[in-house]
């Protein structure tokens, strides 16, 4: 018989919690033709299986961070992993289009896994430990956007689309039994009396979820117009631009690795992260204004962009989180819908501005003033952390 777990999880069980998130996300991604093939539909309708799914992650996220505060951590998993599971089969299953759209939207649910694993990281490490332990949970998601399209599109060649769901149904069914298992509660009280929303008139819970929405705003930006900016100015082939895009996930993980063993203070990090953002995109600039040629003499300084945000993000996770430490999956919640938001509004602007004979142009001055407004909320945030140390 299966022994329901009573201690926190260990650091691999939240490692795959969170991953699951991204890779429910892209995994799907090169089925889409088949997809829209299979059901007889247009390839604009089956997007919704990512546009709407995204839109669907800022929802669940709102609802699961404070459901987590007020009636735990591991119920709340349980029954997101519950649902995921039962949505996966609906997908494998589906026999049309809207069906299996219905089904797709209920999978939006796993993004609760990364939230609820930030929530219980601070309630087990608390202010000092977390920004580390988000930092290893951090590296680990960098490699699920690099490899969950490759293995989706072997899936798709050699069984079909509905094979990545069906192992989208193995993957729940395990990380289910792995949370059952392996995750006990580490709520220790229930939420105090501010309301999730609450938080959003606390200066420090805004200014780390600005720098955080930001610096995704600034990622989505480069992922946007990259390819065209590749194609047009060095006619870049898709493995070409692929190694390129990957620079910036590469910095990232390096960037995730230095937080989790640095003894500096999340908020110097934060800010440390955003100085070396800005330094990647005026390289670049400088290499575009200087007419330097290469493709990779002008992508090689995104490698700090992608370091920058590698410091970034898991400190400034850690600081939302300390704002209110009653209320971390509420904060968790709010935070990451918010940076779906901030991120979905951004990659349609960059698509929206974004022409063809100046889009490395575009692309750095979107940059630019994205990555600005994120250094300005990191300093923001480390006046507002200094002020409250010094008032003790």
């Amino acid at each position: 018989m299966l022994t329901p777990a009573t201690t926190p999880p260990r650091l691999i069980t939240l490692i795959l919690l969170s991953g699951a998130a991204p890779l429910t996300l892209n995994m799907s991604l090169p089925s889409l033709a088949h997809i829209a093939e299979d059901f007889d539909a247009s390839y604009a309708l089956v997007s919704l299986s990512i546009s709407g799914y995204l839109a669907m992650t800022a929802v669940v996220q709102l609802i699961a961070g404070p459901l987590s505060d007020r009636l735990g951590r591991r119920p709340v998993m349980l029954f997101v992993l519950s649902l995921f599971t039962l949505a996966s089969i609906g997908c494998t299953l589906a026999p049309n289009v809207t069906l299996f759209l219905i089904f797709r939207m209920l999978q939006a649910g796993m993004i609760s896994g990364y939230a609820i694993s930030l929530a219980v990281t601070r309630d087990i490490l608390g202010d000092s430990g977390a920004a580390k332990r988000i930092a290893q949970i951090g590296m680990a998601m960098a490699i699920v956007p690099m490899v969950g399209p490759v293995f989706g599109g072997m899936l798709d060649t050699l069984f079909g689309w509905r094979s990545g769901f069906m192992l989208y149904t193995a993957i729940g069914i395990g990380l289910l039994i792995l949370a059952y298992l392996d995750m006990g509660e580490t709520r220790a009280h229930a939420a105090t009396r501010l309301p999730a929303l609450g938080l959003l008139k606390l200066p420090a819970f805004w200014a780390p979820t600005i720098s955080v929405a930001f610096s995704v705003g600034g990622f989505f930006t480069f992922v946007s117009i990259a390819p065209l900016a590749a194609t047009n100015a060095y006619g870049l082939n898709g493995a070409e631009l692929g190694v390129l895009i990957g620079s910036i996930t590469i910095g990232f993980a390096i960037g995730n690795w230095i937080v989790s063993r640095a003894r500096r203070a999340p908020e110097v990090l934060m800010v440390m992260g955003r100085i070396s953002t800005c330094v990647g995109i005026a390289l670049s600039t400088l290499v575009l204004i200087t007419g330097l040629p290469g493709a990779i003499t002008f992508f090689a300084p995104m490698l700090l962009v992608g370091f920058g945000n590698g410091l970034t993000i898991p400190s400034a996770n850690a600081s939302l989180l300390a704002a209110a430490p009653g209320r971390a999956g509420g904060a968790a919640g709010l935070s990451g819908a918010m940076t779906v938001g901030a991120g979905a509004a951004i990659t349609g602007l960059a698509g929206a501005l974004a022409s063809p004979e100046t889009a490395r142009a575009d692309m750095l001055a979107m940059m630019t003033v994205i990555s600005a407004i994120a250094l300005l909320a990191a300093l923001a945030n480390l006046r507002i952390v200094r002020r409250h140390r010094a008032a003790g």
